[in-house]
């Protein structure tokens, strides 16, 4: 039955800038430094790529949409780099941003059935990202606690 790409109106894909291929066996898959967030936007046939430290993960991207815009039955879409992505000012929060960031897409998506506008995206500030680290983080480990197991020390600062 597949996906239903096709079908999917919000794709949002975590990219990573590893530029290695990854290959079943071979490599270990862990690799890349930086996270950012692609979307697919259906209504305007785009991809779009936010991005943290700006423009880093532009050649992962249209690698990535070259290869997934047939998946997504989307004959020549347009690419952007968003230029009111929110900046991360430090060296470890890229993943908490492309979260935040994921979460600020879907909740405009479901309340206006639009993406969010740049005005919009500048109410992510670093204040901001690291509140939400710090929540993420306490989910975490009251998960971890509820379930009785051990989780790897992830968080290096709050």
């Amino acid at each position: 039955a597949g996906l239903g790409l096709p079908g999917v109106a919000l794709a949002l894909m975590p990219v990573n800038d590893n530029e290695e291929e990854y290959v079943e066996g071979v490599t270990d898959g862990v690799a890349g430094t930086h996270w950012g967030l692609l979307v697919y936007f259906r209504p305007q046939n785009a991809f779009a790529l936010f991005d943290s430290l700006g423009c880093t993960l532009r050649g992962q991207c249209l690698h990535a949409v070259a290869k997934l815009s047939a998946s997504f039955g989307a004959a020549g879409p347009a690419f952007v780099v968003e230029k009111g992505a929110p900046r991360q000012v430090n060296d470890y929060d890229c993943g908490a941003y492309v979260c935040v960031v994921a979460e600020a897409l879907v909740r405009s998506f479901l309340d206006t059935g639009r993406l969010p506008t740049g005005e919009e995206l500048a109410e992510i500030t670093p204040e901001f990202v690291k509140e939400r680290r710090g929540a993420m983080r306490r989910l975490v480990e009251r998960d971890r606690q509820a379930r009785g197991g051990t989780a790897a020390r992830v968080w290096e600062s709050e």
